[in-house]
């Protein structure tokens, strides 16, 4: 991770659309809102250390914290079972790509 185009605290969310964009040395992608929402806070840490975010996703690493309009509308999945869901697919190999909903 090199860069982050991060929202501004106070945007709303909708499902489906991008709200900033992650940038390594080889590529950009969007980052996608899973679900309706607001965006509460933001770690600006990140806009001079990007890199936490692949060295310590649960602690320094965190992009932002977001209320849902409606709870009841999906289910995300807890980083456990993200974890089961890519080794199933992926037989315990994580260097291969899989993926989720049409991206990779």
């Amino acid at each position: 991770m090199v860069f982050l185009n991060l929202p501004e605290e106070g945007n709303s969310l909708s499902i489906e659309n991008s709200f900033g964009d992650v940038e390594s040395i080889k590529t950009t992608s969007e980052l996608i809102a899973p679900f309706n929402g607001q965006i509460l806070k933001v770690n600006t840490e990140l806009e001079d250390s990007p890199e936490y975010v692949n060295e310590t996703p649960y602690d320094q690493g965190w992009i932002l914290e977001d209320q849902m309009d409606n709870v009841n509308d999906i289910h995300l999945m807890s980083a456990k079972e993200y974890e089961d869901y890519v080794h199933e697919k992926t037989g315990g190999n994580h260097d291969e790509k899989i993926t989720i909903n049409g991206s990779i």
